[in-house]
């Protein structure tokens, strides 16, 4: 029977292919000394230049810096309430449960690459990807989704499906959160990322979550107003139960609903 593994400690080890592990948390392998330094730094002073901010709420702060490796996005996850402080004794730090989705999935669907995963006591705790040139998500990209709407449900069935086998539950994986490349031929490629609600199983991904996955994707595509492609994205999946799907829909419909 499939089972969440519901901390690290549940992990046979806690080491991760392509990941060297320092006082700070873990970096990764042929990452110089020096740019590990630096990157950390970015992370515990935060941002200097305001415009190079994405999101800045309570919650989290991310953004895009220069550095020796490139332009990197860096994420903190702020402790902003002694709630948020307390919590973080109990449960496994969000850097970490992105370098484990990261560890697991780099060799199957298109992930950002990590850089560090860092947690300075309960106060720091971050991540540092490379950044990409935009456009990179599928919000961005409205057109292509409308327009080549069974070439890209088709893809990101195949990156979804890889995810579930591999028994990684994403728990957000909205337009916003995935990644989408187009191709000259009229093709594309479809990856994930930002792994803060990810949760992990001991076999592949069950019905009723695959279900939730999925329901999330279709009422994100019709919140942004691309439209309805329930069928399109249902079809391209394969096996859900539509009872379940439609169960989930009407969770986030009525979500939706209560926000306005």
């Amino acid at each position: 029977m499939t089972v969440e593994v519901k901390t690290m400690e549940d992990f046979p080890a806690l080491r991760a292919g392509g990941f060297v592990a320092f006082a700070g948390g873990f970096y990764a392998e042929g990452l110089p000394a020096g740019r590990v330094d630096e990157l950390c730094g970015l992370c515990v002073g935060g941002f200097s230049d305001r415009s190079a901010l994405i999101k800045d709420s309570r919650g989290t702060t991310a953004g895009i810096a220069d550095s020796g490796v490139g332009k990197v996005f860096v994420k903190i996850f702020n402790a902003y309430s002694w709630q948020r402080r307390l919590r973080r004794f109990f449960v496994t730090p969000r850097p970490f449960i992105a370098l484990r989705a990261t560890e697991r999935l780099q060799m199957i669907v298109p992930v950002p690459e990590l850089l560090l995963a860092l947690r300075l006591g309960r106060e720091t705790h971050a991540i540092v990807t490379r950044a990409y040139s935009s456009p990179l998500i599928a919000a961005e990209q409205p057109e292509y989704v409308a327009g080549n709407i069974g070439i890209f449900a088709g893809d990101l069935a195949k990156t979804i499906n890889r995810m579930h086998a591999a028994g990684v539950y994403h728990g957000d994986l909205k337009f916003h959160n995935i990644l989408l490349r187009t191709m000259a031929d009229g093709g594309c490629k479809t990856g994930v990322f930002d792994f803060d609600g990810t949760r992990f199983m001991t076999g592949p991904v069950d019905g009723r979550r695959r279900c939730r996955e999925w329901a999330r994707i279709i009422s994100s595509c019709i919140r942004l107003g691309i439209g309805d492609f329930r069928e399109e994205f249902i079809a391209a999946a394969g096996g859900l139960d539509r009872g379940l799907l439609n169960v989930e829909l009407d969770r986030f419909f009525v979500k939706e609903a209560g926000k306005k």
